[in-house]
């Protein structure tokens, strides 16, 4: 499996085949095997545009903590004869978290879905809420409880909403998506990816194709992700892999 997608990265132009294993440090420099700075197994493959090269693979939540359990085994004061409880979200609502990240060990994007029928995701589900940071209210809105949102929003502020990453020298928003159970599908995938061409996250002009290394999970194999990643303009190198399968698909 890890031979095939050695082979991909090589077609793609991320990597290169050496005329001999050696063995690297972490920053990729070529190093003795009993030099304590070695990273690793030795290799007859380098990366040579690590920066062309993303990973993702999502990870399913869930709002509610009431099965979250003990945390391994923590231990809590609390009065002699009483239980120590803390205060928790007992609301059901699944979502799921998909970070993509670089060869470089750089973050990309980080992409949240939530469960809902809508086409939209509400603002209040992607802005996000810091209780440290105190709202900003003119004195009547003080005096009455209340606040302005959309004066509140943004970094640094009462809701300052999902992560931002930086990559490439672009900056690169938080994306927020629904579907009917929470989880990734492939018109979101298409989604994504016509966020970060839309970007321009990575050139298209040298010869080097994308490298997007994914799990086998249906969703990249609808025929819209696959359209996609088979156009002339949005070309995609990808490889899916699960344990003892792998499927190449390319243009």
């Amino acid at each position: 499996m890890h031979n095939a997608i050695y082979a991909e990265m090589v077609d793609a132009g991320v990597a290169e085949k050496l005329e001999r294993p050696i063995f690297t440090d972490r920053d990729g420099n070529e190093v003795p095997e009993d030099d304590p700075a070695r990273h690793g197994l030795e290799s007859e493959y380098r990366t040579t545009h690590p920066e062309f090269i993303c990973f993702a693979d999502e990870t399913g939540c869930n709002t509610s903590q009431k099965k979250d359990g003990n945390f391994g085994g923590r231990k809590f004061i609390c009065k002699k004869g009483t239980k120590p409880q803390q205060q928790a979200s007992t609301t059901d609502h699944p979502f799921t978290v998909l970070p993509f990240t670089s060869a470089t060990g750089e973050a990309v994007c980080c992409v949240v879905i939530f469960q809902s029928n809508s086409d939209a995701v509400p603002l209040q589900w992607t802005s996000g809420i810091d209780h440290f940071v105190p709202v900003i209210a003119s004195e009547a809105e003080a005096e009455d409880g209340t606040h302005d949102f959309e004066t509140n929003m943004g970094a640094g502020k009462r809701y300052p909403f999902g992560p931002t990453c930086q990559y490439n020298g672009i900056e690169v928003p938080c994306l927020t998506y629904c579907s009917p159970g929470g989880g990734i599908s492939g018109e979101i995938l298409v989604m994504i990816l016509k966020k970060f061409d839309e970007l321009k996250l990575v050139p298209r002009d040298n010869g080097v194709l994308p490298f997007l290394l994914i799990d086998g999970h249906i969703s990249r194999l609808d025929p819209s992700f696959l359209e996609y990643i088979n156009g002339e303009a949005t070309i995609l190198q990808r490889v899916t892999q699960k344990p003892h399968v792998v499927a190449v698909i390319k243009r």
